[in-house]
């Protein structure tokens, strides 16, 4: 692969010669830039042309190219020169004003020479396609000592994070046993979270934003060690005031003794940071990791993904294109609002502010009262004040502070206060006067554009996960019924067309739905004419009549959410594992009885067995399993692939209509199995036993049933029900 980008380079170089006849820096640059941008991606490090680097002499210059880590910690430069340039004078000059020496690459389209830790440690000629193979694997071999320890770090971090956890937690329980002055001041704390975050936030929430609070105001101080932000805000106000409560000092320094190695690293990459916007892009990427490691379960149902900055940046310009066209403002006009719901690490809106920068009059004004943010994460909250107050600094020289963050949960800001959707009324949000004001004063605004993306992610599918998304039954349904379709195209295809495009020059047809409320893969033909296979409306029909379709019957298959319990090749290891399931499940309504039989079951229940919801419904009914071998049945499992199952409720997750299709092992009947879905080639095969639903895995299979009522295997099989 290298050697190949290496030959596809001199290919593009002879091309370039030959069309323009030029040798020039701005003819000839291109090609070696394509050739570190794929290197470096191969390699998942990032190419950046012309960033900004500040030297030891307090100057800035701008190398060629920079590659950076994820952590955006260089690896390395580049700086081409012309063909007429003398290489060793133009280094010498790049020296004396402070450009790196410890890994950069300066070319001429026929020289390269490579600096390592200051000193020359390869050059060639660049049409030797070996010599210069060997100096680009010197180049992008290079290690700093730092990142090394970073990683070795990152790892140790993973390691003893959860001693650490269980030290702090136990310090916190003893402070809420034996402090009464943090007993009152968590208090405190909890209602103002219950007033803005959600009414079932409770004293296990303001622990663990507590424990966050602590674990990464290191990371702060030495990233960002330019100012108190992360002291003076007003959220990390009340979080300083409720950790001086019980550790400070001696007892601090010793709970936290075992991730020091993971702070040093981080000083250390900090510090070879010289840019302030790298600064802001290497905490976003520390607080992923962080987050990551930290609590696994609430970086998934947050959404702790960010935003790719082509989606970002097409979305921005788009609305100010729509905007434009249909209500005759731009986003930058005054008079136009905009909020960033979920804002995350302040992405949306710190691109909306170099959205703005050529007009640093109406920037200003806009800045101040019209952009608008919340979050409801602590930790990200702090990163979107330092991104956003950073970047507005980075365009204007001016500091001032971002006042329309607000830490409060937008998808919920009125079904805590028992009032109609689609309003927006006084409310009080938390944790500080301050943070209550900002609340205030937003609602208070009437909000002309909303973009942004929210935290979202697919539904817990194993109870035994206890990490369930949090419920926005309003917001989940508008998304189901508007957003949710089949994609085609992969991320990288996405990313490619929304970075070469925008929204303005994109040619759009208006689409007019039908009259069956279709506007997607329009058409003009009979379509509805046509009798369809099966039809849910004939489904539910009663009579002949009504009957439209040529099936009546059909289901999906069967959904255990617990095959490894219910299905087996063996028919007698399926009672077995059958049977303590049960046994299992019998022994936990008897635990619930005599806990008092709390509503809330999540902590109380084992999870040797694999929960769902219906499972736990069963538990708070009282309602114990008995285990009948007539269960036991043979399924297709997939195709060509028949094992035993245990179909009954509640063990069998969704029965869905299958009891009307294989009542019992009797049971004579056909169904035909298919799958139309997109993920999957259209497929089909009969079977005349239970049917998986994932047969046709990833896509679920749908079966219709030759017979409505099936008959015993004694019976005639010449009477099919279907039509």
């Amino acid at each position: 692969m290298s050697q190949l980008l290496v030959q596809n380079y001199l290919n593009e170089i002879d091309r370039l010669r030959k069309f323009s006849g030029l040798t020039n820096e701005q003819v000839i640059r291109p090609a070696f830039r394509k050739l570190l941008d794929s290197w470096a991606g191969s390699q998942k490090l990032i190419f950046l042309e012309e960033l900004p680097y500040q030297t030891s002499q307090k100057t800035t210059v701008y190398p060629d190219g920079t590659i950076l880590h994820d952590i955006r910690v260089p690896l390395g430069f580049w700086e081409a020169k012309d063909t007429a340039d003398k290489l060793e004078e133009e280094i010498e000059k790049k020296f004396r004003r402070g450009y790196p020496q410890d890994n950069i690459i300066f070319e001429n389209s026929e020289r390269a020479i490579l600096y390592q830790n200051r000193q020359p440690a390869m050059e060639c000629a660049m049409t030797d396609v070996s010599a210069l193979l060997k100096l680009l694997n010197l180049f992008f071999s290079y290690e700093r000592q730092e990142i090394a320890e970073f990683r070795k770090a990152v790892q140790q971090f993973s390691a003893d994070l959860p001693a650490v956890l269980d030290a702090l937690r136990g310090k916190i329980d003893a402070a809420y046993r034996d402090n009464a002055g943090f007993r009152q001041a968590a208090e405190k704390f909890l209602r103002h979270a219950k007033d803005t975050i959600n009414p079932s936030v409770g004293e296990a929430d303001v622990r663990e934003m507590l424990i966050q609070h602590i674990l990464t105001e290191e990371i702060f101080t030495h990233v960002f060690n330019e100012g108190d932000f992360h002291r003076e805000n007003n959220i990390a106000r009340e979080l300083y005031a409720l950790e001086g409560k019980f550790f400070t000092g001696a007892v601090k320094r010793e709970t936290l003794k075992a991730l020091e190695p993971y702070y040093a690293a981080i000083r250390a990459n900090a510090a070879a940071i010289n840019s302030h916007s790298e600064k802001q892009a290497f905490l976003k990427v520390i607080y992923e990791n962080f987050y990551k490691v930290y609590n696994p379960k609430a970086a998934d149902r947050l959404g702790v993904v960010y935003t790719p900055n082509e989606i970002v940046k097409f979305m921005i310009e788009g609305a100010d294109w729509l905007t434009q066209k249909h209500f005759g403002k731009a986003l930058i006009d005054s008079g136009v609002e905009i909020l960033d719901p979920a804002t995350g690490t302040g992405t949306f809106i710190t691109e909306l502010l170099q959205h703005f920068a050529y007009d640093q009059r109406k920037l200003a004004q806009k800045y101040k009262n019209e952009l608008h943010a919340n979050e409801v994460a602590i930790l990200p909250y702090y990163v979107a004040n330092l991104n956003i107050e950073a970047t507005y600094f980075g365009i204007t020289g001016q500091y001032a502070e971002f006042e329309n963050l607000c830490f409060v949960d937008t998808l919920d800001n009125v079904a805590g206060l028992g009032i109609r959707a689609g309003y927006q009324h006084d409310m009080f949000a938390g944790l500080s006067d301050e943070n209550i004001e900002r609340v205030k004063r937003q609602n208070k605004r009437k909000i002309s554009v909303i973009i942004g993306n929210p935290p979202y992610n697919a539904n817990q599918q194993n109870e035994n996960d206890n990490n369930k998304n949090r419920e926005y039954k309003r917001i989940d349904g508008l998304i189901k019924s508007s957003y949710i379709r089949p994609e085609y195209d992969t991320k990288e295809d996405k990313l490619s067309f929304l970075a070469g495009n925008k929204a303005s020059d994109i040619s759009w047809d208006r689409i007019e739905p039908d009259k069956n409320a279709n506007w997607i893969n329009l058409t003009d033909n009979d379509w509805e004419d046509l009798i369809p296979v099966a039809d849910k409306k004939t489904k539910a029909a009663q009579g002949k009549a009504q009957e439209k379709a040529i099936f009546k019957l059909f289901s999906l298959g069967v959904v255990t959410n617990r095959d490894e319990w219910t299905y087996d090749f063996n028919p007698d290891v399926l009672r077995s594992k059958i049977t303590l399931f049960a046994a299992r499940f019998n022994e936990e309504i008897e635990r619930w009885r005599q806990a008092g039989r709390p509503s809330n079951t999540s902590d109380l229940v084992s999870r040797d067995i694999k929960w769902t919801s219906e499972l736990e419904a069963e538990l708070r009914r009282e309602k114990p399993i008995r285990v009948r071998p007539e269960n036991v049945l043979q399924s297709a499992y997939r195709p060509f692939v028949t094992k035993w199952t245990y179909f009954a409720k509640p063990i069998t997750h969704r029965t869905y209509q299958n009891f009307d299709l294989f009542p019992d092992a009797s049971a004579n009947n056909v169904t035909i199995a298919t799958v139309v879905e997109p993920r999957a080639e259209f497929a089909a095969l009969a079977t005349n036993i239970l049917v998986n639903k994932d047969f046709f895995m990833p896509s679920a299979a749908q079966h219709f049933a030759r017979y409505a009522t099936p008959l015993p295997a004694s019976a005639s099989t010449t009477s099919p029900t279907g039509r």
